[in-house]
């Protein structure tokens, strides 16, 4: 804003309208303009500023944070070691919990029927409750299902450690993870939560049964087809939730085939997470399933959220992408029922008339929220940019990470009824019409100079024998192949080995995910996944680093001419 008459008035930066300064924010002006104050006023100086909101933002008090969780225990749970894995990084997880004293918890299981767990305090033993009635989702209402965690932490975790032995024996296969996920963000939904969901097995019986649909392709277009929802219910469901501020977490540990496309309708619309370790290891996968756990309870994060995008004169929003939930009431609102570190919403903002170059323009985010020790807060981020009609400034000025996220989700979103081929077609054009752009209005010449390849990986990463005895305790590459299974790289009693672990821990702490590891050997499936990631070689994947560049100049210079 621009203060005027000594610092009487001011002038709105997005509606242009001239107001008077209230006379508790009173301050003379300088000989520039400026007022005395602005330095320090963060809100003056600063981008961005956050505000303890008022009562007129309480509809009702902060909610307090709420983590319910849901454990698959059907036979291939309990078998793959999937239930074991769960359950020990459940109980880890908690002692890592922030705010125990405000912070209520609640856990069950299901198969073929869902298994709630009364907990209390003290010596009482939790009391397990069976709804076998699959048709309809709804949880026992005559216990304490959400209890403190400060009172009951010791009893849930003896109750998850006696949960893998309690389901040994089971010969049930079929899995109600539908009606189970509905049922438990129904119990949510009295002071909102989030639910975290723990999935081995396709849910086939109750409430939202998924059909397999991996063997039902005829074509790599069927394929993409199949990117679509199955079960529309799915997402009526997890607008419900999203209502009732309830988060959905849904972490897929299975062997087989899990319908990712419609299980992703409850994460998205409820501003969940959705976790993939497929096909689950639990040698390779303990750790990642515990620190994902762990940091997902952890991280910076906040609650029952709302969020606005507002634009100067001559903008406007088009429409956003991520994890949401739009209110028909409320359309210029986002509703965000979990919201932390780790997400992003993009923006498209648009054109609504015509801007004055050498003039300025303003974005401003505002996001209401609880953080999760009870405070309700306003989070403001404001962004002035310069407006200009001279293309070079455009380019120089462009967030080129920004631009790819938003042209990897508008592709994604397309991605039904494509071809992979039809697919690369469409970045391959978005690509060369901006450099064509680049080239025809900005550059001056063109350079001569090509880009190097490199011909092969360098020879100081070639292990000698001694090496691979320290680091992996095989004498050689031939017996590592002769390993059978997955190869899991265990710390040795070695300094070799500590300083791989030291280098993979340093690695793994610039990451808020935790990073899988995997010995790719001769002829596995992560040899394939391996080569594809190499970005200056060709692979199955496509062309190498080298050959793109030569196909995007020669579209370039066919459109030039």
């Amino acid at each position: 804003m621009r203060f005027a008459s000594s610092g009487r008035s001011f002038t709105c930066n997005f509606c242009g309208c001239s107001n008077q300064t209230p006379d508790s924010y009173f301050c003379h002006l300088g000989p520039n303009g400026r007022r005395h104050d602005a330095d320090d006023r963060p809100e003056l100086c600063h981008g961005s500023v956050e505000y303890l909101a008022t009562q007129d933002y309480l509809v009702r008090p902060a909610m307090a944070p709420s983590h319910f969780f849901l454990v698959d225990v059907t036979q291939t749970a309990v078998a793959s070691g999937a239930t074991a894995t769960v359950c020990s990084s459940i109980s880890h997880a908690l002692d890592h919990m922030p705010y125990p004293e405000r912070t209520t918890v609640g856990l069950a299981t299901f198969d073929s029927s869902i298994h709630f767990f009364a907990l209390r305090g003290g010596e009482r033993q939790p009391q397990m409750m069976v709804v076998s009635d699959t048709s309809d989702a709804f949880a026992p209402d005559s216990a304490p299902l959400l209890v403190p965690l400060a009172d009951c932490k010791q009893a849930l975790q003896q109750l998850l450690a006696s949960i893998p032995d309690m389901f040994a024996r089971t010969l049930v296969a079929e899995s109600c993870a539908g009606t189970a996920i509905e049922a438990a963000a129904t119990l949510l939904q009295a002071k909102g939560g989030k639910l975290h969901a723990f999935l081995c097995v396709l849910p086939t019986l109750g409430l939202h049964p998924l059909k397999p649909r991996d063997g039902m392709a005829s074509s790599e277009k069927d394929k993409l087809a199949f990117l679509a929802s199955q079960d529309n219910t799915l997402k009526t469901s997890a607008m419900t939730a999203a209502e009732f501020q309830v988060a959905i977490d849904i972490a897929l540990l299975a062997q087989g085939y899990m319908d990712v496309a419609s299980l992703l309708d409850l994460v998205a619309v409820t501003g969940g997470t959705l976790y993939q370790y497929t096909p689950f290891n639990p040698v390779l996968d303990h750790d990642q399933v515990l620190n994902d756990l762990k940091w997902n309870l952890s991280r910076p994060q906040g609650m029952e959220a709302v969020m606005r995008l507002r634009c100067s004169q001559g903008l406007d929003v088009a429409h956003y992408t991520g994890h949401y939930y739009r209110m028909p009431s409320s359309p210029t609102d986002v509703f965000l029922p979990a919201i932390d570190s780790d997400k992003g919403l993009l923006a498209v903002v648009q054109h609504t008339e015509k801007l004055s170059p050498g003039s300025e323009c303003f974005l401003q985010a505002a996001l209401l929220y609880t953080s999760p020790d009870g405070v309700r807060r306003i989070r403001i981020h404001t962004l002035a940019l310069p407006v200009t009609d001279n293309i070079s400034s455009v380019f120089k000025g462009a967030d080129l990470d920004t631009y790819t996220c938003h042209l990897t989700r508008r592709l994604a979103g397309a991605l039904q009824g494509m071809t992979l081929a039809a697919a690369r077609e469409s970045i391959t054009s978005a690509v060369v019409s901006s450099l064509h752009a680049y080239r025809k209005y900005c550059a001056s010449n063109s350079s001569a100079g090509g880009v190097e390849a490199m011909g092969g990986l360098p020879e100081g990463l070639v292990a000698s024998a001694e090496s691979l005895q320290e680091m992996l305790g095989v004498e050689s590459y031939e017996a590592l192949c002769r390993v059978p299974g997955n190869f899991p790289l265990l710390p040795r009693d070695n300094k070799v080995s500590e300083a791989l672990q030291q280098l993979l821990n340093k690695v793994r702490v610039h990451r808020s995910s935790f990073m899988r590891l995997r010995v790719a050997r001769k002829g596995d499936p992560a040899e394939v996944a391996f080569f594809n990631g190499l970005v200056e070689d060709r692979s199955s994947a496509g062309l190498s680093y080298v050959e793109y560049l030569c196909q995007v100049h020669r579209l370039i210079q066919n459109k030039m001419s």
